[in-house]
């Protein structure tokens, strides 16, 4: 007796991320049907009906927000490494964090240090954060 695979259910992104991943690729040269999709949708192989899918989903997209510029393909490919890295150095924490013995501390630290060189490695910690006097963030007025 063979069991049918329940279909994949896909959770239809917002215009609002539509409109994200578009504007911040700037991918010349073939036409969109000749390129791959993960390179037309990033978030294509994702499933986001998973806690998993979704946090790597927020953090491409809040990672992506933070580029200056154009993203090319390239850059697009390490933001999706860096986000999936990171949720996996999460997961690997979470697992240690509730006693689990199949991930080791020093798993832990490596995991934690690949997922920290992948995000430098996009330059976001090269920003300087806006400075907002102190009378501003409260309300103004003297």
């Amino acid at each position: 007796m063979s069991r049918q695979e329940a279909p994949k259910r896909v959770k239809m992104r917002t215009a609002a991320e539509h409109q994200a991943l578009a504007s911040r690729t700037a991918i010349v040269g073939l036409p969109k049907k000749l390129r791959a999709i993960r390179t037309n949708d990033p978030l294509a192989d994702l499933d986001l009906n998973s806690s998993t899918g979704r946090r790597v989903r927020d953090l491409y997209l809040s990672y992506l927000e933070a580029m200056p510029g154009p993203v090319t393909i390239d850059l697009q490919a390490a933001i999706m490494a860096a986000a999936e890295a990171t949720v996996i150095a999460e997961q690997a924490r979470r697992r240690v964090l509730n006693g689990d013995k199949g991930v080791t501390y020093d798993d832990l630290v490596r995991l934690d240090a690949q997922a920290d060189r992948k995000v430098r490695r996009l330059g976001l910690h090269k920003r300087e954060p806006e400075h907002v006097p102190l009378r501003e963030r409260l309300g103004g007025g003297a």
